[in-house]
């Protein structure tokens, strides 16, 4: 489903999007657990009804969220998408559409334990992002 290639530059390229939630330490760690990939305009990438294997983190361009075929939010850059199914180990309940060009870093689900351990602010941070999702779980 994604092309995938390993974090290599010595700059994070997550800085931007999550410097207001991350301290620097934090960012650089996401971005070396993380694989990165870009995906085109109108690609769907995360799909409601299967269980997830990857969280996806979106650096650059915007989302659609889809539940039912009905478009219920949109995501954009430092938002967190897909961990909700990952951490329960249910199907997602919302598919994702990328409405623009995305770049995005992925976790499948053994990095995103390892981010868990080495970054644990993560987890409160999407403690927060849940409870303001409404139960979106994508």
């Amino acid at each position: 489903m994604f092309k995938l290639r390993k974090n290599s530059t010595a700059t994070p390229r997550v800085a931007a999007p999550l410097t207001g939630l991350f301290s620097s330490e934090e960012i650089a760690k996401i971005d070396r657990i993380g694989t990165s990939t870009t995906l085109a305009a109108g690609t769907k990438f995360l799909t409601e009804g299967v269980t997830g294997h990857q969280v996806v983190v979106i650096l650059k361009g915007t989302a659609t969220v889809e539940q039912d075929g009905e478009l219920v939010a949109t995501v954009g850059p430092g938002d967190f998408v897909g961990e909700i199914s990952v951490i329960k180990g249910t199907p997602r309940n919302a598919s994702l559409v990328a409405a623009t060009a995305l770049s995005v870093v992925v976790f499948t689900t053994q990095e995103f334990d390892r981010l868990l351990v080495e970054c644990p602010r993560v987890e409160s941070v999407l403690t927060e992002l849940a409870s303001s999702r409404q139960e979106v779980a994508v």
